[in-house]
């Protein structure tokens, strides 16, 4: 029983509820002791205006045989499956919090000041089996393993849950994915960011998830290069694995574009810290990043084609009948290309990606890179690494910008490439300068980036038209044709201005760094 404030280190993993069997029984999870097997019920309290939730707390009372416990949680973070959290319990003799039982902190105090005057009232339900082995997986490596099968009940709805918690009792958190890798070998685990509080909560709320923007990476310029690296990784896999999720569970196109994003930026990652992140690694995982941010590049194609060609072609010519058999082909080419992008994101190959980049993450295996240069490069201050890093992606992007007027449509896409490259370092780096003159900057890239973004979007047009072949009378197809190419050709005239405004607004912000 805990008596004050620790810290949990745990990785958790969905089980699809047709392996629960085959995981009860895996080698891997087995040891010389029989396992420790329990029935829990816990209950989830908050106030009203769930005030404890919105400060990131969770308070429960737990029933575990014929004693009760209560848990206060907070300070969570969760990437790639890996949840941090501190975690404060005491015994209690009744199912009802009582906070005045838990030791003494500064998590228990703003708990205490939050509930004061304010009455708690149960928000959900938890009732699961759970079987616990303790597993020694290497002289410094101590793994508990919980594998729970439930329900989450609240006043009107419930979810059912199979999932396996690996606990680090001991050891580097590289032991974790380190086994998960050895599940997954022959179980579909997937990495999972939601708690049973989490989930809890959006049952009750009504609420299944959101697209997640990009957040800003938490750095501070007593850093070292190291550190920077962990918390981009970190805040990038972040926003993979929301959308990711949330791609697999909604229509929402906004979770193709966010997911898109969130890839590409992990890739920048890459790439702004290549000195450091050894060739093998790259070399295997890059290519794959490549290859989902391809498939979900086709379905966003198609998601922003239909909401601004097409829609404008159907405002305008509401009654055209080859119009409207486009628009019909257009939407089944749309459907196909979500279905394709959801089969990648739900594929082993993503699960596995996933795991091993966690894996090398929370074990820090950059270190093993074989660049003679790379340990000196991650004891750097943060704010040197990250200032040379910006001017040469400032200078690459204003060499490419130079004469704009005159670009041909690849040097206008290669001019796109060099911006967002910056962009995305610059947003990496944010926190190490000042604000005002961060912003005043990001805001400028975005307009460039929006601009040729729009640019190619406009320049897409004209290969899915020409690649559909929709029913109709051979006239009626062909004036829709011209009349969506027609389109791109206004839009491309218009874009092209914009850009060249937008370059040289840019040109006239100073740099920040």
């Amino acid at each position: 029983m805990l008596t004050a404030a620790a810290s949990e280190v745990e990785l958790k993993l969905r089980v699809p509820p047709d392996a629960y069997a085959q995981l009860l029984r895996h080698p891997v999870l087995r040891d010389d002791r029989e396992p420790d097997i329990h029935r829990l019920y816990a209950i989830y309290f908050d106030t009203p205006q769930q005030d404890l939730w919105r400060a990131g707390l969770a308070l429960r009372v737990r029933r575990d045989g014929a004693s009760w416990t209560q848990t206060l949680k907070g300070g969570g973070s969760a990437d790639a499956g890996l949840h941090t959290r501190i975690e404060i319990e005491s015994p209690i003799a009744r199912p009802l919090p009582d906070l005045a039982l838990l030791p003494e902190g500064p998590w228990v105090d703003k708990a205490a000041a939050i509930v004061a005057g304010r009455a708690l009232r149960r928000v959900f339900a938890t009732q699961f089996a759970r079987t616990t082995r303790l597993l020694r997986r290497a002289p410094d490596a101590l793994i508990e393993a919980s594998l729970d099968r439930g329900v989450i009940r609240t006043s009107g709805a419930s979810e059912s849950f199979c999932e396996l918690e690996l606990e680090l009792k001991a050891g580097s958190p590289g032991a974790l994915y380190d086994l998960a890798l050895e599940l997954f070998a022959s179980v579909p685990v997937a990495v999972d960011n939601e708690s049973k509080a989490e989930r809890g909560y959006a049952l009750h709320n009504g609420i299944d998830g959101q697209p997640k923007k990009a957040s800003t990476v938490a750095l501070a310029p007593g850093m070292t290069v190291e550190d920077a690296l962990e918390a981009v990784v970190r805040t990038v896999l972040s926003h993979v694995q929301a959308n990711g999720a949330g791609l697999l569970r909604h229509s929402d196109p906004e979770y193709v574009h966010q997911l898109r994003v969130a890839l590409r930026r992990l890739r920048s990652a890459f790439s702004v810290f290549r000195p450091v992140v050894d060739g093998a690694t790259a070399e295997r995982i890059v290519p794959q990043i490549r290859g989902l941010a391809r498939v979900l590049g086709a379905a966003r194609d198609w998601d922003v084609f239909i909401e601004n060609a097409c829609a404008q072609a159907l405002a305008a010519f509401p009654d055209h009948a080859g119009v409207q058999a486009y628009a019909r082909e257009f939407r089944r080419r749309q459907k196909l290309a979500r279905r394709k992008a959801q089969r990648a994101i739900g594929s082993p190959r993503y699960q596995r990606l996933l795991l091993e980049l966690g894996a090398w993450l929370h074990a820090r295996r950059w270190r093993e890179c074989a660049y003679p240069d790379a340990p000196a490069i991650l004891e750097r201050p943060v704010t040197t690494y990250a200032a040379d890093v910006l001017e040469a992606r400032y200078t690459r992007m204003r060499k490419r910008g130079r004469r704009i007027e005159e670009h041909s449509p690849e040097e206008l896409h290669a001019l796109r490439i060099a911006a967002k490259k910056l962009r995305y370092a610059a947003h990496f780096f944010a926190r190490l300068y000042d604000e005002e003159r961060v912003q005043a900057l990001l805001a400028r890239l975005a307009r460039l980036q929006d601009a040729l973004g729009a640019l190619n979007d406009a320049a897409t047009v004209q290969a899915l038209v020409d690649g559909a072949s929709p029913d109709g009378a051979p006239r009626d197809i062909a004036e829709a044709h011209g009349i969506l190419v027609a389109w791109s050709r206004g839009q491309t005239t218009l874009l092209r201005r914009e850009a060249e405004r937008a370059w040289r607004a840019l040109r006239r912000c100073p740099a920040f760094w």
